[in-house]
Order: structure tokens, then C-alpha cells, then sequence
């Protein structure tokens, strides 16, 4: 029984292992992209006022 519970927690925890690495390398990705997002509409923006003369190059 106890031997059986051991194999069982072995082979378990490499398994919850990669679930979690795969669920935080989505989360990753989707950060990455939000990022990426946010730098264009920044820069976006910024250009805007910098052509309305609200603000001056920096």
C-alpha cells in the first residue's frame, strides 16, 4: 500500500509540475502581449501630444 502511494506521489508530482509551468507560461505569454500593447498605444499617445504641443520632447 505504501509502496503503491510512493510510485503514485512520484509520478504525480512531475505531472502537476508541467501543468503548472504550462499555466504559467500562458499567463506569461499573455502578459508579454498585453506589454507589447500598452508600449504602442503609449508611444501612440505620446506622439499625439507631442504634435498638439500639450507636451514637449523629452
Amino acid at each position: 500500500m505504501q509502496t503503491t502511494l510512493f510510485i503514485i506521489l512520484v509520478l504525480l508530482i512531475p505531472v502537476l509540475t508541467m501543468v503548472i509551468l504550462s499555466a504559467v507560461r500562458k499567463h506569461n505569454s499573455v502578459l508579454s502581449a498585453d506589454v507589447k500593447r500598452l508600449r504602442v498605444e503609449n508611444e501612440a499617445l505620446r506622439k499625439e501630444l507631442l504634435k498638439r504641443g500639450i507636451i514637449e520632447y523629452v
